[in-house]
């Protein structure tokens, strides 16, 4: 079940893709291939995208390599906003998790439909400052929480973003692969195995299925 937090992030990126949405028929499309690595820090180009189908991943590269995962966004969501507004700050890459359609917004589009409708520029404002905030307590768990918590804390999350209610839980509409969840927690693949494998154990989480089960319920966060 979504959070307050969770419902807030949905009604007011739902108002936000509204507005675009109304302005499609003017908007380029692009068709990515799973794995397509469509933005980088080095990109020229001042786009917004917004996502007509399919899922793309958010993520950066650490110091020493690494792939550490910020958020998994799906049809509805927007990205590309650092690239539209901040020259000094693009640090985020973007990948296509599966086949994707994209609408793409060029800048100056974009300052022509923010000139039209006052009050696209401030649903931009309201969500860039959503997004930072999510980024800001992820990177917050990274930092300061064991592998436990940050795993806890990401299932907790994409449950927001992709969980179906039944029952016994929160059913994941998202194939997820653990190394998908070591990406999001800054750790290896064979330490979240073995977490999972714990918290399988102790009933918090089912990964028997292809989309996995979490007790959302049960799970307690130190912070919390």
């Amino acid at each position: 079940m979504l959070s307050a937090a969770g419902l807030n992030r949905v009604d007011l990126l739902k108002e936000l893709s509204s507005y675009l949405v109304n302005f499609a028929e003017k908007l380029p499309v692009m068709e990515v291939d799973r794995g397509t690595v469509i933005l980088t820090p080095e990109d020229p180009r001042a786009v917004l995208y917004l996502i007509r189908d399919g899922r793309v991943q958010l993520y950066k590269i650490t110091a020493d390599g690494k792939q550490c995962t910020l958020t998994i966004l799906q049809t509805g969501d927007i990205f590309g906003e650092t690239h539209l507004f901040c020259t000094g700050c693009r640090q985020v890459y973007a990948s296509a998790l599966t086949d994707a359609v994209l609408y793409s917004i060029d800048s100056d589009l974009f300052q022509k439909l923010m000139l039209e409708n006052p009050g696209l520029g401030l649903q931009m404002l309201a969500w860039t400052s959503r997004r930072l905030q999510e980024t800001e307590d992820l990177l917050e768990q990274i930092a300061y929480g064991d592998v436990r918590a940050r795993v806890l804390y990401q299932l907790l999350r994409l449950c927001e973003d992709f969980g179906m209610p039944e029952e016994e839980g929160c059913r994941l509409n998202i194939q997820l692969t653990q190394q998908d969840l070591a990406n999001m927690v800054a750790a290896s693949r064979e330490t979240v195995s073995t977490l999972l494998g714990q918290l399988g154990r102790e009933g918090l989480i089912d990964t028997s299925q292809r989309q996995w089960l979490v007790r959302c319920a049960e799970i307690k966060l130190d912070r919390e």
